[in-house]
C-alpha cells in the first residue's frame, strides 16, 4: 500500500489522552479545540489553542491531552516521510511511521 505519511489527523475525545516516544522534531497541531502538552525534560508544559502548533523538542516522552473535543494532526519535519510507503521501520529513521506505532493505548472512549 502506498500512502502519503506526510501527516496524520486524529479525533481526540474531552480528557483523552496519547503518548509519544522519540518524536523529536514532529510537529503536533490543534487544528480544533485545545490541547495541553506534556514533555519530559522540559520545564513548561504547552497550551494549543485551535490553529497552534508545537514542534517537539527531545525524543523524551511527550503526552498529550484533550481540553475538550479535538482533532489534531501529528506531522514529520519537512522533507521526512513525504510520498514514500507507508510502514514500520526501525527507531531512529526518522519518518512519522516510525512514531505512530509509539502511539498509547487507546483509551476507553
Amino acid at each position: 500500500m502506498r500512502m502519503s505519511a506526510s501527516a496524520i489527523a486524529l479525533n481526540l475525545p474531552a480528557a483523552a489522552t496519547m503518548r509519544l516516544v522519540g518524536a523529536r522534531g514532529l510537529r503536533v497541531a490543534s487544528r480544533t479545540g485545545r490541547l495541553w502538552l506534556t514533555e519530559e525534560g522540559c520545564a513548561d508544559d504547552i497550551f494549543l489553542a485551535s490553529g497552534g502548533a508545537y514542534e517537539v523538542r527531545t525524543d523524551g516522552r511527550v503526552v498529550i491531552e484533550a481540553e475538550g473535543d479535538c482533532l489534531l494532526e501529528l506531522r514529520p519535519p519537512p522533507g521526512v516521510a513525504e510520498g514514500r510507503p507507508v510502514r514500520r521501520v526501525p527507531a531512529g529513521s526518522g519518518s512519522l511511521s516510525r512514531w505512530v506505532p509509539d502511539l498509547g493505548p487507546t483509551p476507553a472512549w
